[in-house]
């Protein structure tokens, strides 16, 4: 709880600098699955990341507002339900969709339960804080994008990220552009 509060103020607060690179989608999925490892199993977990899908983001950030948001998808579903990630990225931006076919959010509180402090469904009192949105709301925020909640057939959640004017990442053999001859002209 700590730990969480103290990361959602530091963002909220301008105290956490953006550190983007381009990101394989499929190994921002993947690391944020691992942490999840000894869950997966109790639910239907399907991803649709294409291989060739690259992100320009905040890696750190992105896995844990993916970790939150996966972690949220098997709290509130029962097991066996299916959950689904999913990445596509189209001109100008990202989206990272996870959804589930659980009982989805209570009718008109999609806003509201991505503000800290709210949680969803009546849930035992150890199941969390109601951080986890909050937080993957402020790494949209940090990010230029956004964070959207809603009902559709469970629930769904579809993190937007902004993405540069350039569709693929530099390729790695390319040199740094060299500096000009410092040395001056006689």
């Amino acid at each position: 709880l700590m730990s969480d509060l103290l990361d959602l103020a530091r963002m909220e607060d301008g105290a956490v600098q953006l550190q983007p690179e381009w990101c394989p989608a499929d190994d921002l999925v993947a690391e944020a699955l691992a942490l999840l490892e000894p869950r997966l199993h109790t639910h239907d977990v399907v991803q649709a990341v294409p291989a060739e899908a690259i992100v320009w983001c905040d890696p750190r950030l992105v896995q844990q507002a993916l970790f939150n948001l996966v972690d949220n998808a098997l709290r509130h579903t029962p097991a066996g339900s299916r959950v689904r990630i999913a990445v596509d990225v189209v001109p100008g931006g990202c989206e990272l969709v996870v959804s589930d076919n659980g009982p989805g959010l209570p009718p008109g509180q999609e806003e509201a339960v991505l503000r800290k402090f709210t949680r969803g469904q009546a849930e035992p009192a150890r199941s969390g804080f109601g951080l986890g949105l909050a937080i993957c709301q402020a790494v949209a925020r940090l990010h230029e994008g956004g964070l959207q909640a809603r009902s559709e057939g469970g629930a769904c959640f579809t993190l937007w990220l902004p993405q540069p004017a350039t569709a693929a990442a530099p390729p790695p053999d390319t040199p740094p552009d060299t500096p000009a001859d410092p040395r001056p002209v006689t």
